[in-house]
C-alpha cells in the first residue's frame, strides 16, 4: 500500500492509531475488502490450508536455485491436484 500499511498489519494499525478515525476506517475497509471474497467462499480449513500452500509455493524468490524453484513449482502442482480432487468429491 502507498502508506506502508499491509493487510497483515491491519489489527496492529487499529491498536497503534486508536485515536485516528481516518486510519481506523481505512484499516477496517482494507480488511473487509480483502477478506470478504474468502468469507463468501466458505472454505473448509483443509481447503484454506491448501490454497495458502499453493500461493506460498508459487512465490519464487530470486535467491533460490533452479532446483529450489523447480521443487516449489512441483509442490504447488501437487497441492493444486489435491485441492482439485477434494473439490470434485463435494
Amino acid at each position: 500500500m502507498p502508506n506502508g500499511l499491509v493487510v497483515r498489519n491491519v489489527f496492529k494499525a487499529i491498536n497503534i492509531y486508536k485515536e485516528d478515525v481516518t486510519i481506523n476506517k481505512f484499516a477496517k475497509k482494507l480488511f473487509d475488502d480483502s477478506m470478504g471474497p474468502f468469507n463468501r467462499l466458505q472454505l473448509s480449513k483443509e481447503e484454506f490450508v491448501l490454497l495458502r500452500a499453493i500461493i506460498f509455493s508459487h512465490f519464487v524468490s530470486t535467491g533460490l536455485s533452479q532446483y529450489g524453484r523447480q521443487l516449489l513449482l512441483t509442490e504447488a502442482e501437487n497441492y493444486s491436484d489435491i485441492l482439485m480432487k477434494m473439490l470434485q468429491v463435494f
